[in-house]
């Protein structure tokens, strides 16, 4: 009896103290990707492109992957099938793409350039983990109560730095199929600018370690965070180092030192 006793003390006192977390997290400012909430809209409200808009789109997927072989020296074992509505209920206002991993599959929410080579690095990156024998990547989000505990706790991490590296190779992506992928590029007017330092080479880096920092004083998530993050590791290696980065995604205590993360993932593509 008292053995019961005691693991419903034990439990409580668990549960009390993940419920004190949570609110401590819910009520600050933002802690973690998964906290920034966006507002949604409904995909039936998305308007519907025409026979002849679908078909510009499906030949600047086209276009675009052409540019990026050349410019990349990288091979797109396959092009993603274009879709014209989400496959979600709702996905939030910002959205402007999504490809899915399991099924090959890809939706924009304009026919633009950048949009098109964002979510073409994707494709390319899960199907590098495939022909890898690693699955699909990035690879489905762990859900449910149980993971939801191990999160809070710091037992399971790694989700994060995924979506971090992840957003920022299709970052790197987006900018250098355009432009010289090796010279970091902001638009002149993103206020990220002011979260980087210049060097003494005269190029431009993350101004200060901490992946929580960035959070609180900038909306820059994992895409421009990510960006600034990869572009050194695949600037010496492009496959070599979005293997390593997939291999090797940013834990939680990474997160205390991100460019402490990037030099060991450098030191090991000098060790290949």
């Amino acid at each position: 009896m008292r053995k019961i006793y005691l693991v419903g003390f034990l439990g409580s006192l668990v549960a009390g103290a993940i419920l004190f977390k949570n609110f401590n997290q819910s009520s600050s400012n933002e802690k973690g990707l998964e906290l920034i909430v966006e507002d949604s809209i409904s995909v039936y409200d998305l308007p519907e492109p025409t026979e002849s808009q679908k078909d510009s789109i499906r030949r600047s997927f086209e276009r675009i992957a052409d540019l990026q072989e050349k410019r990349f020296g990288i091979k797109h074992p396959e092009l993603p099938k274009v879709i014209f509505r989400p496959k979600e209920d709702k996905i939030p206002k910002s959205k402007i793409g999504l490809y899915y991993t399991s099924s090959n599959e890809v939706w924009v929410k304009k026919n633009e350039d950048g949009y098109i080579a964002h979510e073409l690095a994707h494709e390319l990156a899960n199907k590098l983990s495939q022909s890898l024998g690693r699955g699909t990547w990035p690879p489905k989000s762990l859900d449910g109560f149980f993971y939801k505990i191990l999160k809070w706790w710091g037992l399971y991490d790694g989700e994060e730095g995924t979506k971090l590296v992840s957003e920022g190779i299709a970052t790197y992506f987006e900018r250098g199929t355009f432009r010289d992928p090796k010279v970091l590029f902001y638009a002149p007017n993103d206020s990220f600018w002011f979260h980087l330092k210049k060097q003494e080479n005269g190029s431009h880096d993350l101004a200060y370690t901490n992946f929580e920092r960035y959070l609180r004083e900038t909306r820059a998530g994992e895409y421009d965070l990510g960006y600034a993050l990869v572009r050194p590791i695949l600037n010496k290696d492009l496959e070599e180092g979005i293997e390593l980065l997939m291999k090797n995604p940013p834990t939680n205590k990474d997160f205390r030192d991100l460019l402490a993360y990037r030099d060991r993932i450098l030191r090991m593509m000098e060790e290949h």
